[in-house]
């Protein structure tokens, strides 16, 4: 089955050359140390900020990263341009700084760095959206996700 994605049509399970992995396919079982292996060499990659985005625009960001989808269309305040998952997107594109396993590990944190607006987001007086308290709760569920991901328990730790 073709789908679409950033640069063309794809084959469900083909090699991605933007983000150097398999696509996943949402309808055939993987164990989730593919999942993390597959976001990790996203992550790593030349370009994760194209790779997230085709995550998310072919449906696997809801399979693979179900903690995260709700980003997608999570509206911030007015300092902000982008919903909740574009800023993310955008602050793991800005990591350019380190090689292999800081900038790697850097992009993980970038792309987590704001998981815990969804659970405080609540509207402040004069009707603008606030995320009080969002890194602390956002610390725990990252530990909880990080786990489930079965990320290495030193690599969790840097995140």
């Amino acid at each position: 089955m073709k789908q679409q994605g950033i640069g063309g049509q794809q084959e469900r399970g083909q090699a991605d050359p933007i983000c150097l992995c398999r696509c996943p396919d949402p309808l055939e079982p993987r164990a989730v140390e593919q999942d993390t292996l597959h976001v990790d060499r996203l992550l790593a990659g030349l370009n994760p900020a194209r790779g997230l985005v085709f995550l998310e625009s072919s449906g696997a960001l809801a399979q693979v990263l179900p903690e995260l989808a709700p980003m997608v269309g999570c509206e911030q305040n007015h300092w902000h341009h982008f919903d909740v998952w574009g800023h993310s997107v955008v602050t793991v594109k800005a990591i350019e700084a380190g090689e292999g396993e800081t900038k790697r590990i850097r992009r993980w944190t970038a792309l987590l760095h704001d998981i815990g607006k969804l659970a405080v987001r609540h509207v402040k007086k004069g009707g603008e959206w606030g995320f009080y308290q969002h890194e602390s709760v956002g610390a725990d569920l990252t530990a909880i996700l990080l786990d489930r991901l079965k990320l290495n328990r030193r690599d969790a730790a840097h995140i």
